[in-house]
């Protein structure tokens, strides 16, 4: 019996990782590219290491224990707060700005010694910069649920290294909406379009992600990190109801552990909350073939089609109201296509990097992702290459390449398409829930990223292993 049930096991690992679409190993155009912007961003790092002022810990949850002194970046901790307890800080010197890193967003209070109470998480920051208004040597932080703090760091009045990230609350209207599905994707897919439009031209910029990485927080410290690197200062919107998991890379799996309609009513609450100008999507194909990405953008076209009916999700109409998206773009869509040539745009606030470049550093913060996967600034997955797939306002001029052409920058045509072009709506149909099967099982899209290979491999080993240690037992107790 124990035998059978291992042999079962087997099968099914065997099953879950031969099922799974994975990224491929993407080839930098520029051989050298990928070590001179990890230079890049290791000289940054080594350039913001000034200390912050020395901090001391202690809690009634651990009494007669006290936590060491922190110096900025000396070491990797994290106090783990149990529901309803309180935190008590000191300090060698007064200090007036405090910049706070949760694992997960929550409910929290901040206590100064005269009572005044700073209430945070409303916004669901996981990077909190307070700004006291005065000076003290002590404080006492209040969390009502369970969680982690992962860094605290306090300074005295005057500036604050450039790594402090002062995030404003997400935007009331936007003049691009990029909805990735996973940290990282915004970099990978739409390349230099953060770095442009938030960085350089200073844009209304909404990020929205799809998932969230709760069961990797490694990776949401890295998402804020990557944006705030390339001039994002928006705070993204990070969907709590769909935490990413492996076995969502297959299209079946994704729609059966989210839901088509939830995903849907989600993507039209989006676009009604940010009334966005232009939006930006994901291939439709899903990259190479994720079936999460393929759910993002098939919903995301039947909700450009939506966000005017208000019969249409009367919940997000009554909150947020109705709204008209003038553009959509989706990366490798294969008509009314535009080539944007991020390597040609020279960033003024970024040195004069060109906004490839910048993507590069952006995507280089995702230090768990980043040695294995580079952008794909050509070949099939080319971040240069999108497709205008609905519009309210006309085609684009040919080779022009510009995502904000005949834009109608009105406060009215946020909610009713604009009057200045006469011809009829541009659009996808709408998309059905069952995508045709190719897109979902193309066989030049099943490559293996080399971590899952390991991993499956010496899960499988083990396993291998322990079965015929099993076995070898089991017959010698038959003789």
């Amino acid at each position: 019996m124990l035998c059978k049930k291992i042999m079962l096991l087997l099968l099914t690992v065997g099953f879950l990782f031969s099922s799974q679409k994975a990224i491929v190993v993407f080839a930098s155009s520029d051989p050298g590219q990928s070590s001179a912007v990890a230079a890049d961003v290791d000289a940054q790092e080594e350039a913001t290491k000034a200390d912050a002022v020395s901090l001391r810990f202690s809690s009634e949850q651990y009494p007669g224990e006290s936590f060491s002194t922190l110096k900025l970046r000396s070491e990797k901790w994290s106090f783990r707060f149990r529901r309803d307890a309180r935190l008590s800080v000191t300090s060698e010197r007064p200090v007036r700005q405090l910049y706070f890193q949760f694992e997960k967003p929550c409910e929290w209070t901040l206590t100064t010694p005269d009572g005044t109470v700073f209430h945070r998480g409303e916004n669901r920051f996981i990077h909190d910069y307070i700004d006291l208004g005065q000076s003290v040597s002590n404080f006492t932080v209040d969390v009502s649920q369970d969680t982690y703090l992962t860094g605290v760091f306090g300074f005295t009045e005057g500036e604050t290294p450039g790594w402090v990230q002062k995030w404003l609350p997400p935007c009331d209207a936007a003049d691009l909406l990029v909805l990735p599905t996973h940290a990282d994707d915004e970099f990978l897919w739409f390349g230099g379009a953060l770095p442009y439009y938030a960085g350089e031209l200073g844009y209304n910029v909404q990020v929205v992600y799809l998932t969230n990485h709760y069961e990797q927080t490694y990776r949401e410290h890295e998402r804020l990190n990557g944006l705030w690197s390339v001039g994002v200062r928006h705070y993204p919107i990070v969907c709590e109801r769909f935490t990413d998991s492996i076995i969502t890379k297959r299209y079946e799996w994704a729609v059966e552990k989210f839901g088509w309609e939830n995903v849907l009513a989600f993507q039209v609450e989006m676009l009604r909350r940010f009334r966005p100008r232009v939006v930006i999507g994901h291939d439709i194909k899903g990259e190479y073939g994720h079936g999460t990405h393929i759910l993002n953008a098939e919903t995301l076209l039947k909700a450009l089609e939506l966000t005017n009916d208000p019969t249409a999700y009367p919940d997000s109409a009554e909150q947020y109201g109705l709204c008209s998206v003038q553009k959509c773009y989706l990366h490798l869509w294969n008509e009314n296509c535009i080539t944007v040539k991020w390597e040609d745009l020279k960033l003024s606030k970024f040195g004069d990097k060109s906004a490839m470049r910048m993507a590069d550093q952006g995507f280089a913060r995702h230090v768990s992702q980043y040695y294995f996967y580079n952008n794909p600034s050509a070949g099939q997955y080319n971040c240069r290459l999108f497709g205008l797939a609905y519009t309210n306002v006309g085609y684009d001029t040919p080779d022009r390449n510009d995502m904000f052409e005949h834009v109608d920058w009105t406060e009215r045509a946020r909610v009713y398409p604009s009057s200045s072009v006469e011809e009829a709506v541009v659009s996808a149909t709408d998309a059905p829930p069952d995508m045709p099967d190719q897109a979902v099982s193309d066989p030049a899209e099943n490559a293996i990223p080399t971590q899952y290979l390991l991993l499956a491999g010496g899960g499988v080993a083990v396993l291998l292993f322990t079965a015929g240690l099993v076995w070898r037992i089991h017959k010698r107790k038959v003789r």
